[in-house]
């Protein structure tokens, strides 16, 4: 939203996104006038083209130049080409192909209205000068001015079952035929067939005690899904150099230190330089800006969905996300943000998954299983969420409640400590991966390898 304080509320960008996709390729018009009027644009050019456009096609003719400047006209704004301006919109339509009108039509809807609030308040106040006009009836007359707002407020079309079917149709064809499923994968089939595919519109969360892995899981996931579409990931916890050196050891037989420290020889070397190459070629962005706002992280989507027609986002992790709006405490601040995360991965089609720490209280709890109450975010997570992933790492569960052995008693006599001990014989080096919510299938639990060393995991 482009505006100050002596300009009321509009995006030209917008605007024109939207006409020069319609200019472009009309056909879609009919299905964006359900939204979108003429009177919601605010510059009177875009307004008039937009009018044009629907004039031409209710005749069942194809636009063209011509058409557009006969009912336009050929100046606008005290003597500007309209030709050139049509021109220039349809170029940089030409070369966003990615961007759809659909994208922006609430953004527009919404502008139009803050508008039309500004215009009531301002007939309000001008009214309440006039003491004969009886309460009531200036009640009753706000009452339907912001009733006509809201009913020219709906920024999305309605959608019949008959065309959600169509599409859902076509998805399923495609395939049966290439072998193309709709969504991403995660890189290791048994998180596959822990979580399902990740799909378009899926807000996930991935949760874990400090330490525990959810970090590794979110970058190899980001690494897996980006051979689909371009991804971001947002670290809030160390800088972009930081996941860099991990995943150069994960491709290698080094650990971070001896990246960061220099003590390799020149084969090591050489292969740092192949996984350095490998990793340049793969589409995962990075976002590590300190304290980043949900405004910020949602800017930023836009952009990238815009400009590299993103398909994925991570960031790390839920509690250190802020908002510039103020709360009266952290629940209602996450509860917030989880349920506008929500919104943007559905209204951009895109997946988010943030990742979240367990809460300390839940780490006391006798076993290391994670339950979907655990994690910072709570109840927010259980309502937003299409699903949630836990980890645990039994071994580091273990460690922290180690049986107490009196003095003068023999370990391999005392109970606790065996059963403890064989524990961590059966656990060491393990990962396990709980289904805590998923869209369809079974709740089950399954095991993975964590390699701390190189920051990876492994199947069994």
């Amino acid at each position: 939203m482009h505006s100050n304080k002596d300009t009321p509320p509009h995006n030209p960008t917008a605007e024109r996104i939207v006409i020069g996709s319609l200019l472009k390729d009309s056909s879609v018009l009919f299905d964006v006038a359900e939204v979108l009027k003429p009177e919601h644009f605010f510059r009177e050019i875009h307004s008039k083209i937009f009018r044009a456009l629907l004039e031409i096609c209710s005749t069942g003719r194809k636009p063209s130049l011509q058409q557009l400047v006969a009912r336009i006209g050929e100046e606008y704004e005290d003597g500007k080409s309209t030709v050139h301006l049509l021109t220039a919109i349809i170029r940089d339509a030409e070369r966003d192909e990615i961007l759809s009108p659909f994208d922006f039509l609430e953004d527009l809807v919404d502008d139009w209205a803050r508008r039309q609030i500004a215009n009531a308040q301002k007939w309000i106040v001008k009214e309440l000068g006039k003491k004969d006009k009886p309460p009531q009836l200036f009640l009753s007359e706000i009452n339907e001015r912001f009733q006509e707002i809201g009913l020219q407020s709906q920024g999305q079309p309605v959608k019949t079952l008959g065309d959600s079917a169509k599409r859902a149709l076509a998805n399923s064809m495609r395939a049966h035929e290439t072998g193309e499923v709709v969504g991403m994968e995660w890189g290791l089939p048994t998180l596959n067939e822990v979580m399902g595919r990740i799909l378009p519109g899926d807000l996930g969360f991935i949760g874990a005690a400090q330490g525990d892995g959810k970090t590794v899981v979110g970058l190899q996931l980001c690494r897996a899904a980006q051979i689909t579409r371009p991804v971001a990931f947002f670290q809030l916890e160390m800088e972009a150099e930081d996941m860099a050196r991990r995943e150069l050891a994960g491709g290698t037989d080094l650990s971070v230190s001896q990246i960061e420290e220099g003590t390799y020889d020149m084969f090591s070397i050489q292969a740092l330089q192949r996984e350095q190459e490998l990793l340049s070629e793969e589409r995962v962005y990075i976002d590590d800006r300190p304290g980043l706002t949900f405004e910020q992280f949602r800017d930023r989507c836009i952009q990238l969905k815009r400009s590299q027609n993103l398909g994925l986002v991570v960031v790390d992790h839920l509690r250190l996300l802020r908002a510039t709006k103020r709360f009266s405490n952290k629940f209602d601040r996450v509860e917030w943000i989880t349920g506008e995360m929500k919104v943007l991965a559905k209204t951009l089609g895109i997946a988010v998954v943030a990742l979240s720490q367990r809460t300390r209280t839940s780490q006391r709890r006798d076993g290391w299983a994670p339950r979907l109450d655990d994690f910072d975010g709570g109840s927010s997570i259980e309502q937003d969420a299409d699903w949630v992933l836990g980890l645990a790492r039994p071994e580091t569960w273990l460690k922290k409640n180690k049986p107490h052995i009196p003095a003068g008693v023999d370990p391999e006599e005392h109970h606790e400590f065996s059963k403890w001990l064989k524990e961590m014989k059966d656990h060491k080096g393990k990962i396990e991966f709980h289904g805590l919510k998923r869209r369809k299938g079974d709740l089950i639990v399954r095991d993975g390898i964590f390699d701390g060393r190189a920051g990876r995991i492994y199947e069994v």
